[in-house]
């Protein structure tokens, strides 16, 4: 797939790949010598963001000028671009400390259980647990859903999918 920005710059669906982080403790959490390895590399220390407030949420992204294209948002905090590439298949990826030390690490794939809505639906995967992410619960698909919205929700908590189904609204008929 290839999208045509404003600019007329092409750009593929790789391009717009991220990976978001957010802080859910009181507290603000320090970012350097943190790195991401394994697929994709980047290291927190080189890039823009070296802290990440309570309640904040951060970006690493694959491609920043096709990100920023599709995501204008003004306040989106992105730490920077990353190398490598997120396999469409699955993979590993790991947040390592200062010290190297594995920090929090998952694997994903597009095997059965995990959200078929996400493998090429363009919708982001979604952890369902947030707390336990360092034990391995999310090398598991059925602990992650997929984004409520197309494109995923990029500097916002995804909102969670509602528990019933409720109607809203209905037009029948709209002959004046």
């Amino acid at each position: 797939d290839f999208y045509t920005s404003g600019t007329n710059s092409i750009y593929s669906s790789d391009d717009f790949e991220f990976i978001e982080f957010h802080n859910d403790a009181g507290y603000k959490i320090g970012l350097a010598g943190m790195k991401l390895t394994d697929g994709i590399d980047f290291d927190f220390s080189s890039g823009s963001v070296l802290t990440l407030d309570a309640n904040e949420s951060l970006l690493v992204v694959a491609n920043l000028e096709a990100f920023t294209n599709r995501y204008p948002q003004p306040n989106l905090l992105i730490a920077g671009q990353y190398t490598g590439a997120l396999n469409n298949g699955g993979e590993q990826v790991n947040l390592t400390d200062g010290l190297g030390n594995v920090a929090l690490a998952f694997t994903y794939n597009d095997s059965r259980g995990w959200p078929l809505a996400a493998d090429g639906a363009g919708h982001s995967l979604v952890p369902l647990l947030l707390a336990g992410q360092e034990t391995g619960a999310l090398d598991y698909g059925r602990n992650w859903r997929a984004s409520a919205y197309r494109d995923g929700s990029p500097g916002v908590v995804d909102p969670p999918l509602p528990d019933s189904i409720v109607i809203n609204e209905v037009v029948a008929h709209t002959d004046y």
